[in-house]
């Protein structure tokens, strides 16, 4: 019995390793099966993730390009404001200095005007002495 034991007990360690050998296997077998899953599906967010990637660079180089527009336009009307502004600021100086010369010559046709009715004012209270000495003289020369 011993030695049947013997026999056995190699047979069984046989059987026993060939258990856990199978244990082990099939184990392995659900480990592959679950790491191809993964390889599987890590492959395919490999995929969206490039896809993504992509469409993020096309969406910045569109963006990118609006963007740029955007600021050329933005110094195009900055530019025509200034031009504008300058242009405002010549055409003020400008109404100012005909402003002034337009106050000036008015000042001048004022003083001409008043120059006038003084001289007028001054020929007839002449015209008026003459008028009386004449009288006076044709009264004298009609009263002889």
């Amino acid at each position: 019995m011993h030695e049947n034991s013997l026999l056995r007990t190699p047979n069984n360690i046989i059987e026993k390793e060939k258990e856990i050998s199978d244990e082990f296997k099939a184990r392995y077998d659900v480990q592959l099966i679950a790491n191809s899953k993964l390889e599987k599906r890590v492959k395919e967010l490999e995929v969206q993730l490039s896809n993504e990637k992509a469409k993020f660079e096309e969406f910045k180089m569109e963006n990118s390009k609006d963007l740029d527009f955007e600021r050329n336009t933005k110094m195009k009307y900055e530019d025509m404001i200034l031009n504008l502004k300058d242009d405002l600021m010549r055409k003020d100086l400008e109404i100012n200095m005909l402003n002034k010369e337009f106050n000036s010559k008015l000042q001048e046709e004022i003083q001409i005007k008043n120059d006038c009715i003084n001289d007028n004012k001054l020929l007839n209270d002449k015209l008026e002495n003459l008028n009386k000495k004449y009288e006076e003289k044709y009264k004298t020369l009609d009263g002889n």
